[in-house]
């Protein structure tokens, strides 16, 4: 049997997963979501409402990383625990339904007008929706079928060398109204027929967006029935060596970022074994690392109490073994004891099967002199970074902290490096991939990566592939290639087509957002001014091809646009004045059409005083700041190469964003401390309480100093003033201290009025500008 179509299909995929389609499309797929929710989801259900309503499941580690982006942009806010589409998205999206309902109906209507002008038929409206539903489903066949290569078919304006398949679709659909009802199926085959010709505009980007859709749903995984029969070798085909913080992480003796991923990497191998063929092994100079570090853990007391674990782990000066063994112990008592979790880890281990290597012979082989020199490169390197580091700290006044490894760990390093350099072994004749070169590493330390990458540019042929991998990298380049999880692919391809808001085109998307930006950053925020323009494709074709030609300047560019707009509207303000003038000259004009008219010149007069303002705003502004480009360019991660500038990059960001936060927090506590001083000040009047309440307690109980008889009525008046005087300075003092001690609004009122001491804010803002 020919497999060359799902040869196509399956390869056609693997180019759309490795591209910015697929994380587009699942942005739009968890916005759809939570729209589709009404008053939100759950974080840790929205995995499940996604199958429910798309019947596919999302691979949870990438649908937690494109979550997570979607809340940083602000696209998604949670609310009372629950995660919901910001205001102006929802806004967005609720407009979007709009737009697209309105063209359905179009479209419906033309289909109407198709049966009964065109075809002359007399039959209910009823019978016509019932043919126009068989339609759509003919028309997500075809592309279900035969994915985009549909479009060149249906589309008039398309050639098609053979449409004999897409005839057995016809036919098949015609059957299928012919079992409900024989007596539309003639109308329907010539709805099928004629189609290109009675095809309206709405049709024909319906269409498109079809297409768009269908290329969507691939990038998402390639169906499973492909993957089982439709390749004769394995899509990976490695032999992955795991460092020790690996199987630290997998042991759960430490607390680390990348410990999940560690994890659901693993669970991702074991469970998708027929694609991914990935032999899991540590050294045993791993293991030998790994047991010693056993001797680590005697301090560790499993008998230590509550309060005192408690105590040790809100100091935040624990590492993150004793982080971890203490949380556990807390939760469960019986938790082994970490020298007792190395001691079983062999088994422990091979019960996921993660088998050790025996690699001594091949490390004597390489050779101890080798080993040592690669060992100084390695503490050079390190050296060097350090040098760069303590520069940019004096730069910028904050702590330096040198990078430190011992000879134990380096060796370590360097040998299991070597070691996998030497396995990697390209027959002659062989193409140059990662399946033929097959052996990797993966790892936690940045500074292993990041000096494997440094090592990487001095070789040739298979040493050109980095060595080391960070589990979370491996685990998003994986699941961009596994097939999709469902249960029922074309049930869950009609359902994104069928869906309103599944992605279609990203990339407009994020340059309608930079322009957004660009636009507030110069001052105009003006909802018309700025909807008038996003809402042109010829405006947005117009910028896309004028940051393709040298020396684009936006400023200059975005001036004439709103310069266009500004002369349009100045034409909308004299056609409604000449509207208006011509109105009240014709008697017959009634009195409601002239009010349209008179709201007509009010808003395109105060359009015209708005594109006025922004292009002022826009002029100062210009002046100011320094143009900016746009960058089309879609941003790719590659396995053969990272930059090591990044990786500097990501250090001096981590460095400024710890001093930030330790400003920050110097400020917070500052606020704090003179909050503490606002509250201790209420106690002074107690100078004035004691006194005042003594007299009360005085005038209250009966005594012979202030006993006042009641035949006397003036004595009687001023005795229920006093008393009465003393009850309400007595409640104005302890409202007073409520006021101050328990209520929140009121601290934090206090907070946020109290000035930021200069010498804190100065640092803030340096670091800022740096």
């Amino acid at each position: 049997m020919d497999r060359t179509q799902d040869h196509i299909k399956i390869l056609s995929t693997l180019s759309l997963a490795s591209s910015d389609t697929r994380e587009d499309t699942l942005a739009s797929v968890i916005v759809r979501t939570i729209d589709m929710s009404g008053n939100g989801v759950k974080r840790d259900l929205i995995s499940d409402v996604v199958k429910d309503n798309f019947q596919f499941e999302p691979y949870k580690s990438e649908l937690e990383n494109i979550l997570d982006k979607l809340i940083d942009n602000g696209e998604v806010i949670i609310v009372n625990g629950l995660l919901q589409l910001s205001p102006e998205k929802s806004i967005l999206v609720k407009s979007n339904d709009l737009a697209l309902t309105d063209k359905d109906k179009k479209r419906f209507q033309n289909f109407k007008a198709f049966i009964q002008d065109d075809l002359e038929s007399k039959i209910e409206t009823s019978d016509i929706k019932l043919i126009w539903q068989h339609f759509l489903n003919y028309l997500y066949n075809c592309f279900y079928e035969h994915g985009q290569e549909a479009l060149k078919t249906l589309h008039p304006h398309m050639e098609f060398e053979s449409a004999e398949d897409f005839e057995n679709l016809a036919t098949h659909a015609v059957n299928q109204l012919k079992s409900e009802r024989d007596d539309l199926a003639e109308i329907f085959e010539k709805a099928i027929e004629q189609f290109p010709n009675f095809a309206s505009e709405d049709d024909l980007a319906f269409l498109v967006e079809l297409a768009q859709k269908t290329s969507s749903f691939s990038s998402l995984g390639i169906d499973p029935s492909l993957l089982s029969s439709g390749l004769k070798n394995e899509l990976i085909d490695w032999t992955l060596y795991l460092d020790t913080n690996v199987l630290y992480s997998l042991l759960d003796l430490h607390s680390h970022p990348e410990s999940e991923a560690c994890k659901a990497l693993i669970q991702l191998i074991h469970d998708n074994s027929e694609q991914i063929k990935i032999k899991l092994r540590y050294s045993e100079f791993t293991y030998r690392e790994l047991k010693n570090k056993q001797k680590d853990f005697e301090l560790l007391d499993a008998k230590m109490s509550s309060p005192a674990i408690g105590a040790l782990l809100k100091s935040g000066k624990v590492d993150g073994f004793t982080e971890q063994f203490y949380r556990k112990l807390l939760e469960d008592p019986d938790t082994l004891h970490p020298s007792e979790v190395v001691g079983l880890s062999q088994t422990e281990l091979n019960a996921n099967n993660i088998k050790i290597g025996r690699n001594a012979k091949r490390v004597e082989k390489i050779g101890e002199d080798y080993i040592n020199v690669q060992i100084s490169e390695y503490f050079k390197y390190i050296d060097d970074r350090n040098t760069i580091k303590e520069e940019f700290c004096k730069k910028n006044g904050t702590h330096y902290y040198p990078i430190y490894k011992s000879e134990a760990q380096v060796r370590h390093d360097v040998t299991l490096r070597e070691l996998l350099r030497d396995s990697r072994k390209i027959k002659e004749g062989e193409d140059l991939t990662m399946n033929n070169i097959k052996f990797f590493g993966l790892t936690l330390d940045s500074m292993l990566i990041s000096f494997d990458r440094h090592m990487v540019k001095d070789y040739h042929d298979e040493d050109t592939y980095p060595i080391f991998f960070k589990p979370s990298f491996l685990l998003d380049k994986l699941t961009r290639i596994l097939p999709v999880q469902t249960v029922d692919y074309k049930k869950a391809f009609v359902k994104a087509l069928t869906t309103k808001g599944f992605h279609r085109n990203g990339r407009k998307s994020r340059d309608i957002l930079k322009l957004v930006n660009y636009l507030k950053k110069k001052g105009i925020d003006n909802t018309d001014i700025v909807y008038n323009l996003i809402s042109e494709d010829l405006f947005l074709d117009k910028l896309k091809a004028a940051q393709k030609t040298n020396g684009f300047d936006q400023g200059d560019f975005i001036s004439s646009e709103l310069n266009r707009q500004f002369k349009k509207a100045q034409t909308s303000l004299n056609e409604a004045n000449v509207s208006l003038e011509a109105t009240k000259e014709e008697k017959q004009q009634t009195v409601k059409e002239n009010i349209r008219l008179q709201k007509d010149q009010e808003e395109a007069a105060a359009l015209v005083n708005q594109y006025s303002n922004a292009l002022k705003a826009l002029h100062l502004k210009v002046k100011k700041v320094e143009n900016q480009t746009f960058s089309t360019t879609q941003s790719t991660i590659d396995f053969e190469a990272a930059s090591e500038k990044q990786e500097l990059s990501n250090e001096n960001r981590r460095l400024k964003t710890e001093l930030r936060s330790q400003i920050e927090e110097d400020i917070e506590n500052y606020k704090e401390r003179e909050v503490r001083k606002w509250q201790k000040k209420v106690w002074w009047n107690l100078f004035w309480v004691i006194p005042v309440i003594i007299m009360l307690l005085l005038v209250l109980v009966p005594n012979p100093w202030f006993h006042i008889t009641e035949n006397n009525n003036n004595e009687r008046q001023i005795d229920i003033i006093i008393k009465f005087a003393g009850i309400l300075l007595s409640i104005f003092f302890f409202s007073l201290v409520w006021y101050r001690y328990f209520n929140e609004a009121a601290k934090g009122k206090k907070k946020d009025n109290t000035r930021t001491p200069k010498e804190l804010k100065d640092k803030l803002e340096k670091l800022s500008q740096s």
